[in-house]
Parts: C-alpha cells; sequence; structure tokens
C-alpha cells in the first residue's frame, strides 16, 4: 500500500502548486500527526524533498519534532543535510 501510495498512514507532503511548501501544508501535517494511525503502528510523514521547505515551515514542525506523538515519524529527504534548520537537524537522526 505504501508504495501504491495508498496506505493511509504513509503521507507524502507535497505542494505541486507552488514552488515552496505552502505553510498552510504543514499546518495541515502538524494537526494530521495527532490523529492515531489507521492501520499500522505509526503514522509516517515524507517530505521528498525538504528543500521546499521555507525557514518559517520549518518553524512550524519544531514543536511537533520535539513534543509531538510517539507513533508519528517524519523522513525529511534532502541533498545535504544542509536544506534544513540546525534546531531541526538536532531533533533527527542523519542518515
Amino acid at each position: 500500500k505504501a508504495a501504491a501510495d495508498i496506505h493511509p498512514d504513509v503521507l507524502w507532503v507535497r505542494d505541486p502548486e507552488h514552488k515552496n511548501i505552502a505553510v498552510d501544508i504543514v499546518r495541515e501535517v502538524r494537526s494530521e500527526a495527532y490523529l492515531r494511525p489507521n492501520e499500522g503502528a505509526r503514522k509516517i510523514f515524507i517530505f521528498p524533498d525538504s528543500a521546499l521547505l521555507t525557514e518559517r515551515d520549518q518553524n512550524v514542525l519544531l514543536k511537533l519534532l520535539e513534543d509531538g506523538p510517539g507513533y508519528a515519524a517524519f523522513i525529511f529527504c534532502a541533498r545535504t543535510s544542509q536544506a534544513l534548520l540546525p534546531t531541526v537537524r538536532s531533533r533527527c537522526a542523519l542518515w
């Protein structure tokens, strides 16, 4: 289901209508993260291009990364870790 992009607990965070991800979409992610998973043990949010997150977007996510529910997981994909603010990077595991 995840590979087919139909899993209810795996959410791809994209904004095809804008160059950057709109802050409203980031706020929706923040709200959605507090809803319990439907089928799995975790709710996973995948940001396929974290370079599209503005500084404001990342600051909106910061509190969620710090104190969000334990079942929420976030995957930030980027060519370089420098695409994310140091405050965000410090709350992530780099791979």
